[in-house]
């Protein structure tokens, strides 16, 4: 997909994400399959749907510690732990990050026929590089992917806006060679 075309269909999503984050709700299940495109066309009609998974703050939660559900690829390292004690809404990010790679490289970050083997790899293999399958991309992508996939929450950006700002500064770099603006982390 083209960065372009991936931004558009994104900021809807950012705005969903940001709003429910907003509310003390978790979606924990951001996966390609819960975007639904209503329309192509400009401006883009995106919507994140299935919040059937989502964890809201202070409520009773739906799964027990130790208890893992969602979409593998798109699950954080954090939950492939089993620590409900630290799930927050950097998890969504993790997801949106994971979305991100495979839009762009046409492949999940970590893959493997075996889910032991992919577990293994999301929660301790080195993060993947976007350059290296696609050299098109400007070469602060890859910190991007190291910061939103990062193992460690406290890594990761804290906010859904912020990671989408990192995104579109990485992608979109202030003309004449300048260094784009920092943004909230």
């Amino acid at each position: 997909m083209s960065p372009g075309r991936l931004i558009d269909i994104l900021s809807p999503i950012v705005d969903t994400l940001e709003q429910a984050h907003g509310l003390g709700i978790i979606h924990r299940d951001i996966k390609p399959g819960n975007i639904y495109v209503l329309s192509s066309e400009t401006p883009v009609d995106v919507r994140l749907i299935d919040f059937g998974l989502a964890k809201i703050k202070n409520a009773r939660p739906l799964t027990r510690d130790g208890m893992i559900m969602g979409s593998p690829s798109y699950i954080a390292p954090e939950v492939w732990k089993g620590d409900a004690s630290i799930l927050d809404f950097r998890m969504d990010i993790y997801s949106f990050g994971a979305i991100v790679f495979r839009a762009l490289a046409g492949r999940v970050p970590f893959d493997s026929p075996n889910i032991r083997d992919k577990v293994k790899l999301i929660t301790t293999a080195p993060r993947p590089s976007l350059r290296e399958l696609r050299d098109d991309l400007p070469e602060g992508i890859d910190a991007w992917v190291e910061q939103v996939l990062a193992i460690d929450p406290d890594q990761r950006f804290r906010k859904i806006r912020a990671a989408y700002h990192a995104l579109l500064d990485c992608l979109d770099p202030v003309p004449g060679g300048g260094a784009p603006p920092v943004r909230e982390r």
